[in-house]
């Protein structure tokens, strides 16, 4: 009986300390099921299993997986929390072979904050820097084209942008389609004909209105021609009948003249719109490509 009793005790014990180490917690399964989770995009949760295998392992380089909890976070639009650890990987470990794309990453969530300038900074200064002899990974480099031409295209740099956009880097890349769909609407962009301001302001101090006709304004090109040309008749008729002191002429000139000077300034303000409302349908069909864009 005491037998029994202490062989069921020895059983128990083992099944207890199989029950409680069990594979699925072993560091490779916790890192299994991270890297599943981030491919279901539940990203916060992969970042969460990401840290515990950080906790319970002790092999694994920090900064490959450091990698991965910054990708989580960008991808979650925690962008705070991104460029923290990406900053963090960048001292901590200054000769990462990550160190490139850490760059990307944090040069993306610039590019998604729409700080495009310093996104660029981290594309053509401090990745080339940090390449050496060269960028040290073809996807990075792919990347780094591709995201060098968009953040151009959102400063309006259409010739800098057609030229990244352009390199032969991208041609063969899985990035093709995307590239192929922003050089349309570059070549799109460059397709209309832009109006200058200062030509249009000064087309309408020689003949009122027609500077608006060439924003595209026809009708209030039009309206400003009349009306400024109804005061400018009927002061020239009063001054004719009443003399240089005619109150009515001096009136309507006053009038006249500032309807003239709103004219002008109306000119300039419709060639600016004229090229903002190409610009906006152009952006518009940009966000629309770029919707799905991840790094």
């Amino acid at each position: 009986m005491k037998i029994k009793l202490f062989s069921l005790i020895i059983l128990i014990f083992l099944f207890g300390r199989s029950f409680a180490n069990p594979e699925y917690y072993s560091p490779e399964s916790v890192l299994q099921f991270a890297d599943w989770l981030f491919t279901k995009g539940e990203y916060r949760r992969a970042a969460s299993e990401y840290m515990r295998y950080l906790f319970i392992n002790e092999k694994e380089p920090d900064d490959k997986i450091l990698l991965k909890i910054g990708r989580c976070h960008s991808l979650s639009k925690e962008y705070e929390y991104a460029l923290n650890i990406f900053n963090s990987i960048l001292k901590d470990f200054p000769y990462s072979p990550f160190k490139q794309e850490v760059l990307y990453e944090s040069a993306f969530i610039y590019f998604k904050t729409g700080l495009y300038n310093k996104s660029l900074d981290l594309l053509f200064i401090k990745t080339i820097n940090s390449a050496g002899d060269g960028i040290n990974s073809e996807l990075i480099k792919e990347k780094y084209f591709l995201l060098g031409g968009i953040n151009c295209l959102y400063l309006k740099n259409w010739e800098t942008a057609l030229i990244l956009l352009g390199d032969p880097a991208l041609e063969k890349s899985e990035y093709k389609d995307l590239k192929d769909k922003l050089i349309i609407l570059l070549e799109k962009s460059k397709s209309y004909d832009k109006r200058n301001p200062v030509i249009a302001g000064i087309l309408s101090a020689i003949i009122p209105g027609s500077g608006k006709m060439y924003a595209g304004k026809p009708w209030d090109g039009l309206f400003s021609l009349i009306t400024i040309s109804i005061f400018g008749g009927m002061a020239a008729y009063s001054f004719l009948e009443q003399g240089l002191y005619s109150v009515s002429g001096w009136t309507y000139t006053s009038l006249g003249g500032v309807f003239y000077l709103g004219n002008i300034f109306g000119s300039v303000l419709a060639a600016m719109h004229y090229n903002a409302k190409h610009e906006r349908i152009l952006f518009k069909e940009t966000d629309d490509i770029l919707k799905n864009f991840t790094p």
